[in-house]
């Protein structure tokens, strides 16, 4: 099965690489993980569509970002 991994940015905690057994697992990871962290703090997920996903808030600004690779 193929591995996939995702950095993951947010503004006041860094970053970090997840790794999943997959690129499906990495997804659901992802929507779920911009969800939550939108719905914390009144913010939009924007799916870019090719495996980056932002989190902005209601102003505009950049929240946290996602990138598979």
């Amino acid at each position: 099965m193929a591995k996939a991994s995702v950095w993951f940015s947010a503004s006041g905690y860094g970053s970090e690489t997840r790794t999943f057994k997959s690129k499906g697992e990495a997804v659901e990871s992802v929507k779920h993980d911009a969800v939550e962290i939108a719905d914390e703090h009144n913010g939009e997920v924007v799916d870019y569509g090719n495996g980056e996903w932002v989190v902005t808030s209601r102003g505009g600004e950049e929240i946290a970002r996602w990138e598979i690779r």
